[in-house]
């Protein structure tokens, strides 16, 4: 009996490694896409729930304990049509994905969990604001 305290304690417990997915949809080709920051994969959905593997990706600056798994993603894509600039919803967080290079990697320092979630973003002449 002990044995079996001890084995859910371990699995249920909080220094478990979860898979953070990032999830949005695409203003370009209005596709949603999903990042597994655990496999390292991108993902594009073909038809509802059926996702396509793209490519493994390489990860730089990501802390997958700064993103919280419950945000909504918005996907902004500046001139470069390869690039799209992913902020997480309350927290002002800003990642980069390169769909050439297939680099995902977190552009800012912010640590700020405030009160704006669902504000509105834009770029205007490739200054995201």
């Amino acid at each position: 009996m002990r044995n079996l305290t001890l084995l859910c304690l371990l699995l249920f417990s909080p220094f478990t490694i979860k898979a953070i997915t990032l999830k949005w949809v695409d203003e370009v080709d209005r596709c949603a896409y999903r990042i597994d920051t655990q496999k390292k994969i991108i993902e594009k959905e073909i038809k509802p729930d059926i996702w396509q593997e793209i490519g493994n990706i390489h990860l730089i600056n990501i802390d997958e304990k700064e993103i919280l798994p419950s945000n909504n993603i918005i996907g902004l894509t500046p001139s470069n049509k390869n690039i799209r600039y992913l902020l997480v919803d309350c927290t002002n967080q800003v990642y980069q994905f390169d769909f050439k290079l297939l680099n995902f990697q977190r552009i800012d320092k912010t640590y700020y969990r405030g009160y704006n979630c669902q504000s509105v973003r834009f770029i205007r002449k490739d200054i995201l604001l």
